[in-house]
């Protein structure tokens, strides 16, 4: 990747979009905390009410307008949903400096989201369609094609900004980081339903267990924990895990423990 003029070389920004109203209720504050405890040196752009507006896009498909203001300053930009909780190093995603564009899996492991039917489109598989809630890009190009193709068509389709993001990304060199193959979940491709008549997305999430200050899943370690699912008045809240992942969630957002070992992301 050629150097461009302005950029900080080697440096990266992380950034993230909510309302004012919504910052507290969707735990963007939680979001926040859990990434300067694993990620200290990173900085944090958080854009609110006054900057969306300023923006003049739809809400539905403003994710690449955010991140366009910040590429110019760093090689590599990632933007979060408001409803996550980084639980471990993102080192995968942040070493990839040689892809345009990384992304993260929408489907589980049995290739369903969540609970419900997979979802894919066009030629995309389900393995390979992405969730737009965890973006991560070192292409200036990239960006801008996503910008052009979500103001022509973005507002029209299902998954608005998502759908756009999964047709243009096979012109660029991507990674999903969470991979089947990989033993890493980076958000939503962990979750999935208990198989019971009231079942839920996150029913999984009881069952993650806590292994060296690291959060497990069917032997793979959570990166990202992402709600998803839309708004609701109980996102992320604690209730939805065992008592030891919750108390490890809380030491993460309360900063606690900051003086780590390297066992912290030592394998089960």
């Amino acid at each position: 990747m050629e150097e461009q003029a302005g950029k900080q070389k080697g440096k990266v920004a992380f950034c993230v979009n909510c309302s004012d109203e919504y910052f507290y209720s969707m735990n963007t504050d939680k979001l926040i905390k859990s990434a300067k405890y694993f990620h200290p040196d990173i900085p944090f752009f958080v854009y609110g009410s006054a900057d969306m507006k300023e923006l003049n896009v739809p809400l539905q498909i403003m994710m690449p307008f955010i991140m366009y203001k910040l590429i110019d300053d760093y090689e590599m930009v990632v933007r979060f949903d408001a409803d996550s909780i980084i639980t471990g190093s993102l080192d995968e995603m942040l070493n990839a400096t040689d892809y345009d564009l990384i992304c993260v899996r929408n489907n589980n492991d049995d290739n369903k989201a969540g609970k419900d039917e997979p979802i894919a489109q066009f030629n995309v598989h389900a393995e390979n369609y992405v969730n737009a809630g965890l973006v991560a890009t070192t292409s200036k190009a990239f960006l801008e094609e996503w910008m052009d193709i979500n103001l022509s068509v973005g507002t029209m389709l299902p998954f608005v900004e998502q759908t756009t993001l999964n047709a243009i990304k096979r012109k660029y060199k991507t990674l999903i980081v969470d991979s089947k193959e990989s033993d890493v979940y980076y958000g939503v491709s962990c979750l999935y339903g208990d198989g019971s008549e009231n079942q839920t997305h996150w029913d999984c999430w009881k069952d993650i267990n806590v292994v060296n200050g690291g959060l497990y899943l069917n032997s793979k370690k959570i990166k990202v924990l992402h709600n998803g699912g839309g708004f609701s008045p109980d996102k992320m809240q604690l209730y939805r895990f065992n008592e030891r992942t919750r108390k490890r969630i809380v030491e993460i957002i309360e900063g606690q423990n900051l003086e780590r070992s390297v066992a912290t992301d030592a394998q089960p």
